[in-house]
């Protein structure tokens, strides 16, 4: 019989992982700075060129007061992927500021080139910064506080007669095209939940946040917002279909099938509704051509063409690095390709989208995919408390997506 003993043979108690109090504030950072860029459209009006200007100063340095840093301190195999820089985006930027030459508006012009600057660093800080699972927790806050806080000014609006407030609620298009990719960005994210097993609460709370995105597209009533979420619906659908092939063969004839019914929809689209599609393709594409010709519509649909072509391998091959083929999908890897589709109608409705945060989620997107191009699940970069994630290479045995603090 074994003696009795004070001396359990159990492992200590310890306190559960958190995360640092630095890398916390960094979070928070990354998601006011995606707040800010996708809510532009709304508080600039009322602050004005030179609040907003102010604005902007104070987030790009403080962007920069946190990233300069931590590039300098970081060595081996932790430094600051130089090569991997979207290289495409920087060519756009610097046909933006030559145009200032031949456009009829160059003060204009060099304004918006110096905020594709600072839109430019943000989202590559965001993506240098945070691991995958971050990076798509942190959009996802950012678009629960824009949603939340039009569903708090449409409230407002219902006793305050405000030109602004029915500006930003009454059947805005701009609206519905946030609503758009929340759509997108809240269905991944109810998905990680539900590979995670997490709490019956956290479920039903991104059930409950994308029901009141789709009920935003819809009191939108914006034609351009519903085409939106019908492409992201047609490509999450290609997707998930075309991860269940695992021959080339297989996915040649998906691919003509899935052609086949694009041309089938189009053609009976055209036929029902003559003038759905006579609209004059304009938003940032026309803006691009007016202001700076054919070198940067050439360029911005280089840089976008890249994206989507690496989003959409990101999103339907299979993870693997050695001889296995039969890791899990990540459902982080949708993220991308979901809102690189929906930039594009975004932006043929108006400029704002594709110039504000649909260029910083474009950039911020390609620049992720080439540092960390492959993603399991499950995976350990994004463990809790992890200081030095290591991007990029191959993890397994913890999950894909730090477990929230209540």
């Amino acid at each position: 019989m074994a003696p009795r003993t004070a001396h359990p043979v159990a492992a200590p108690l310890s306190a559960p992982a958190r995360e640092r109090s630095r890398h916390l504030f960094l979070r928070w950072h990354a998601t006011l700075v995606l707040f800010l860029a996708l809510t532009a459209g709304w508080w600039a009006p009322p602050l004005g060129a030179a609040g907003t200007g102010i604005v902007a100063a104070i987030a790009t340095l403080g962007t920069l007061g946190i990233w300069i840093p931590s590039i300098a301190r970081r060595r081996g195999a932790r430094a600051f992927r130089w090569r991997r820089l979207p290289w495409a985006a920087f060519g756009f930027i610097v046909v933006v500021f030559a145009s200032c030459a031949w456009s009829p508006d160059p003060a204009g012009v060099a304004i918006v080139g110096a905020g594709l600057v600072a839109l430019t660093s943000h989202a590559i800080f965001v993506a240098d910064m945070l691991t995958w699972g971050e990076i798509v927790r942190a959009l996802e806050i950012a678009l629960r506080w824009a949603l939340g806080g039009a569903v708090v000014l449409a409230i407002v609006g219902l006793w305050a007669q405000t030109e602004w407030i029915h500006e930003v609620t009454d059947r805005s298009p701009l609206l519905g095209l946030l609503a758009v990719v929340a759509l997108a960005v809240f269905g991944v994210r109810l998905r990680v939940g539900v590979v995670e097993h997490a709490s019956i609460e956290r479920i039903l709370a991104r059930i409950a946040w994308l029901v009141v995105a789709a009920a935003l597209v819809v009191r939108s009533g914006s034609p351009i917002a519903f085409a939106a979420a019908a492409l992201v619906g047609a490509i999450l659908t290609v997707a998930l279909v075309m991860r269940q092939q695992t021959t080339p063969g297989g996915r040649t004839r998906t691919y003509l099938l899935f052609a086949a019914l694009a041309v089938v929809v189009i053609v009976a689209v055209r036929i029902a509704n003559p003038g759905l599609l006579t609209l004059r393709v304009g938003g940032a594409w026309e803006t691009a051509w007016t202001h700076l010709g054919v070198p940067g519509v050439v360029v911005a649909g280089v840089a976008c063409a890249s994206f989507v072509w690496r989003a959409w391998f990101f999103a339907v091959d299979r993870p693997r690095w050695d001889a296995r083929s039969d890791r899990a999908f990540s459902p982080l890897t949708l993220a991308p390709i979901l809102v690189a589709w929906a930039l594009p109608v975004a932006g043929a409705a108006a400029p704002l989208p594709l110039i504000l945060w649909g260029w910083l989620l474009i950039v911020m997107f390609a620049f992720a995919i080439k540092v960390a191009p492959v993603l399991t699940h499950p995976d350990r970069a994004a463990a809790i408390g992890s200081p030095t994630p290591t991007r990029g290479a191959p993890r397994a045995a913890e999950p894909a997506v730090a477990r929230e603090m209540p």
